[in-house]
């Protein structure tokens, strides 16, 4: 019952050669070793990954239900970054809408251990996270422009949602509560804003406050640890705590 109501999924970018796909054929072993083969794949990617690609990766985990998904409509190839961002934040709800829950784990990220991640879907919590950053967001112009704007379209201020925010590279998420009109459109003015890919407002800080604002106490912890590649260090959610390439450990 739950493999028809869970998906995960990822954003792929492109690479020339078949070497460049190492990451996410790691990921993807992750999956089968600490989740398993009957949960569905699906690789959103901007349209510029050949077929000779998507077969490579597929043929490297032929266990996995792998789907490639092309998203080149909804990509601003002038604000690659953003636009990862925006698609997270907003458009991924709508592409997923035929799920329950989706599991977000980036290429960059390989699970080492997982514990009965699944165990908890059918209680309140919408959103499932790994770990949360003590200082939140660290990006200057998103911290002097975001917060404005979301305070100045839904009337709650800034110092009761922009704070800490929960990981966003690895989480597993109810679909339904992103899609509620009044969230959706809160979303929808955010991300389709022009301000979000000049000012590079980012999925993490918009989804967390949403989520401070309408779920704060309906967040689950996710039981997993991974690496988390591209800040060398890993996430262990189960003992809440990042541990860095030099064994020094921050808890949470």
């Amino acid at each position: 019952m739950v493999n028809n109501k869970i998906a995960i999924v990822c954003l792929l970018r492109y690479y020339d050669t078949f070497s460049g796909y190492t990451e996410i054929i790691s990921r993807n072993h992750s999956i089968i070793k600490y989740i398993g083969t009957d949960i569905p794949i699906l690789i959103f990617n901007e349209g510029t990954i050949s077929p000779q690609c998507e077969e490579y990766i597929s043929k490297s985990t032929p266990e996995l239900k792998i789907s490639f998904i092309d998203i080149k409509k909804d990509w601003n190839f002038k604000y690659p970054y953003a636009s990862m961002c925006r698609f997270f934040s907003y458009h991924i709800w709508n592409y997923c809408k035929d799920y329950e829950y989706i599991m977000r784990i980036d290429t960059d990220c390989e699970i080492i251990e997982s514990q009965n991640i699944f165990c908890n879907l059918y209680d309140n919590n919408v959103y499932y996270n790994t770990v949360f950053w003590p200082w939140g967001e660290n990006h200057e112009m998103t911290n002097s422009t975001l917060p404005k704007f979301i305070e100045s379209i839904t009337d709650v201020d800034k110092n009761i949602f922009y704070n800490k925010f929960p990981y966003t590279n690895v989480y597993l998420s109810k679909v339904n509560f992103w899609l509620d009109y009044n969230i959706n459109n809160i979303l929808k003015k955010i991300c389709l804003s022009d301000f979000q890919l000049t000012n590079r407002w980012g999925d993490l800080p918009i989804l967390g406050s949403m989520l401070n604002i309408f779920a704060k106490d309906d967040i689950g912890t996710l039981q997993i640890k991974y690496k988390h590649k591209s800040h060398n260090c890993i996430v262990d959610c189960i003992n809440q705590q990042l541990i860095f390439s030099d064994n020094t450990k921050l808890v949470c």
